[in-house]
């Protein structure tokens, strides 16, 4: 799931379904208009609640509206990206940098 998620990272969901495109199922959420991920370990359903620094640092800060857990997940385990394209799996390291096309000058 790990180099999917970076995959669907480097694609606009402008230009594609990334739910078909990837091969995953959208579930409805119960807060926000966003749709949850079935595959997925865990999803949070966020609000946006302020955009100020949108245009010239392109963040946003968001407000946690909602926590699920997948009650029979296909794999337990958690990741956590580092964010210079490495990520934690359970306390080991994967380099997935190579992949990280959209940012490769950031890099």
């Amino acid at each position: 799931m790990l180099e999917k998620v970076v995959d669907i990272g480097n694609c606009s969901g402008e230009d594609m379904d990334k739910f078909a495109a990837f091969g995953l199922h959208a579930q409805a959420g119960g807060n926000v208009g966003a749709s949850l991920v079935a595959e997925c370990l865990y999803n949070l359903e966020c609000r946006v609640v302020n955009r100020t620094l949108a245009g010239e640092y392109n963040f946003f800060v968001l407000e946690g509206v909602a926590a699920w857990s997948n009650p029979s997940p296909e794999d337990s385990r958690s990741f956590h990206a580092v964010g210079d394209g490495t990520f934690i799996i359970d306390g080991e390291t994967v380099n997935l940098r190579h992949k990280m096309t959209k940012w490769q000058d950031c890099i």
